[in-house]
């Protein structure tokens, strides 16, 4: 007799211990396996309680505590302890199959974070995925018609133009000096996000020594983040700055012509001119924008009007920017 109580004993334990397994060990159970229907049922019964406080009042469990669990909302194939009520099938197949949608659900936001990282070959890409992996990750269209560099005295221009620009951040400018060694990022210039008409961009480098020859690369950012770098590599050989001088007239004395030669340091607004010993001005032999070098200027002994002046000795006054210089010559007929 007392072997049949002890018998009984045990079997009742063992029914009431397999209603109290937890539904988080459920998680690989199929769904139509005894132990999941039974723990489903219990759930249901749970929930359904209105004493229970994450109990709604149509027993779905969607009251203020929104604990439902898992097994529940998601089947049996969750690999989550809970999910929110949102989440209608499992949670990973939920936001890895709508990643590719326009939203995809906030508390699915772990998940569709890897999907992103994934597909984009970007670290992360939007938490909540607001935006589409696509467009996230998508690179810039740029139409680069030209990129250019203009070497002048200690200092490098460059200059590049687009026809159009779609999702354009910004552009980044690199140089090496070695085509075929590892360029470094010298300037950041805002882009036009987007645009379909012409687009001018340039660029100074002053950091370069005179006679070193620089190359530079062009590459465009999107708004997402992607780089594309432009096959096109442009080289350019700064030169020195030329010394400040004004050379003597030759021939000297003269009768018919003369030249004078000049140099200058750097790109200026330049002017030449005679004067007579009174100190009226008779030429005025260049009047224009010069680059940094050398220069040439001629006087055939006319004064302004174009009509011979007498012999005698005169002066030429050379001022460019702050500089200024003097010369003297003789006119013999």
């Amino acid at each position: 007799m007392k072997k049949a109580l002890l018998i009984c004993a045990l079997a009742l334990t063992i029914l009431g211990g397999f209603h109290l397994i937890p539904s988080s060990r459920l998680g690989g159970e199929p769904a139509d396996s005894p132990l999941f229907a039974q723990s489903l049922g219990d759930s249901k019964d749970n929930l359904s309680n209105p004493k229970n406080p994450i109990a709604g009042t149509d027993g779905n469990g969607e009251g203020a505590g929104n604990l439902i669990t898992c097994e529940i909302t998601c089947g049996p194939t969750c690999n989550q302890t809970t999910c929110g009520v949102t989440c209608v099938a499992t949670c990973a197949s939920t936001c890895t199959q709508t990643c590719s949608q326009i939203t995809c659900s906030s508390t699915c936001a772990a998940t569709c974070a890897a999907t992103c990282a994934v597909t984009c070959s970007q670290p992360t890409c939007e938490s909540t995925c607001v935006i589409t992996c696509s467009y996230t990750c998508a690179s810039a269209q740029i139409t680069l018609v030209s990129f250019s560099g203009q070497a002048e005295t200690d200092r490098v221009i460059l200059t590049w133009i687009t026809a159009s620009e779609i999702d354009n951040y910004y552009f980044l400018v690199r140089r090496a000096t070695d085509p075929e060694g590892e360029f470094s990022i010298i300037a950041q210039v805002s882009g036009n996000s987007s645009s379909t008409t012409t687009q001018h961009y340039s660029v100074t480098d002053f950091d370069v020594i005179p006679g070193v020859t620089y190359y530079y690369t062009l590459a465009d950012i999107s708004l997402s983040g992607a780089e594309v770098i432009h096959p096109v590599i442009v080289s350019a050989t700064p030169q020195a700055a030329a010394d400040f001088h004004l050379t003597q007239n030759y021939p000297n004395p003269f009768n018919q012509n003369t030249r004078v030669h000049f140099s200058l340091p750097y790109a200026a607004q330049m002017k030449l001119m005679v004067y007579n010993v009174q100190g009226k001005m008779v030429k005025i032999l260049m009047d224009a924008w010069k680059p940094a070098g050398p220069g040439e200027a001629i006087w055939d002994g006319t004064d302004l009007r174009g009509y011979a002046v007498p012999s005698g000795t005169y002066f030429y006054q050379l001022n460019a920017g702050d500089l200024s210089a003097m010369g003297k010559m003789v006119l013999l007929r």
